[in-house]
């Protein structure tokens, strides 16, 4: 493991401990609109071509990444694709969180969550039911089910379908396991931090976070933004069936983005090794090359 990829493990870890040590009569309540904040990661929203930086992805992922054109989009059958509970967290995100309890023993069976992109509906298990088997049915939000780690709630999520881990082409399939925590900071902040293991394309789990604000007077209105989708033809005369793509090795923004920002190429091209603070050295190293932020003449090839 290395040393940047220990140190966040050990954090999370840490907070792990540090709730478990508090009776579980401490669980505390996460329900609530809750109001995503976006300062975090400035790729959440849309990755710019190219960008593959802080990513520890496989070959697979950055082929398929190559192979992408913004275009895709527009086909009929992906305009209105809802966000998958990996990705639902970091996009526009307002969510409300409930539970339901039994009746009678007034215990939480499940915890709900309400988000505004596409109107979806998530529920994380919290009465001991297992995970199906790998036949079952995927879908956008996948099948989580929770535990209580002290103040800290843990959700282990499957069953996904498959989705895109940066809106540039970098995709996530659906044998994808994602590990989530909900850490509630006194009244009206949340950090939820994803862990996410895909055996195809990460080769090692790949951590995110990001935090919320608790809001107040919530009108419908801030639910009702996404909550319906109506695809249209947006580019006439296509033929049947066409899927825009480009062959292995012509896009013509292979190297756009490394030019525009001064990086080296090979930096861009993401990769465990990239991620963690040794990599500087290689930095200075590539620097020194002539035209480091180009491609070279056999790539993607």
């Amino acid at each position: 493991m290395f040393n940047g990829q220990r140190a966040l493990l050990v954090g999370v870890l840490v907070l792990a401990w540090a709730a478990a040590v508090s009776p579980a009569s401490a669980q505390v309540s996460l329900v609530g609109d809750w109001s995503g904040r976006t300062n975090e990661d400035p790729t959440r929203g849309s990755s710019e071509l190219g960008d593959f930086t802080g990513l520890p992805v496989t070959r697979e992922a950055i082929a398929h990444a190559d192979a992408w054109d913004e275009s895709r989009w527009t086909l009929q059958e992906r305009q209105c694709i809802p966000h998958s509970s990996t990705w639902a967290f970091r996009g526009p995100a307002q969510i409300r969180i409930w539970e339901e309890k039994d009746p009678t023993t007034q215990d939480v069976v499940a915890i709900k969550m309400f988000i505004a992109t596409f109107a979806q509906t998530r529920t994380i298990w919290m009465d001991g039911r297992p995970h199906p088997g790998k036949y079952a049915a995927h879908t956008w939000q996948g099948f989580s089910t929770g535990t209580w780690n002290g103040n800290m709630l843990t959700v282990t999520t499957t069953h996904l379908k498959r989705f895109y881990r940066r809106r540039n082409g970098v995709p996530e399939s659906d044998q994808v396991t994602q590990t989530e925590h909900f850490i509630r900071h006194g009244n009206n902040y949340l950090t939820h931090v994803m862990i996410a293991e895909d055996p195809v394309y990460l080769t090692e789990p790949m951590i995110q976070s990001q935090n919320f604000v608790l809001v107040s007077n919530v009108q419908p209105s801030q639910y009702q933004t996404h909550v319906t989708c109506q695809p249209d033809e947006e580019i006439a005369g296509r033929d049947p069936g066409y899927v825009p793509h480009y062959l292995r090795g012509t896009t013509p923004y292979f190297d756009e983005y490394a030019k525009q920002y001064g990086i080296p190429w090979e930096a861009t091209r993401g990769g465990a090794t990239t991620i963690y603070p040794e990599y500087r050295a290689t930095l200075k190293e590539l620097l020194k090359k002539p035209n480091a932020s180009s491609a070279p003449a056999e790539a993607g090839r």
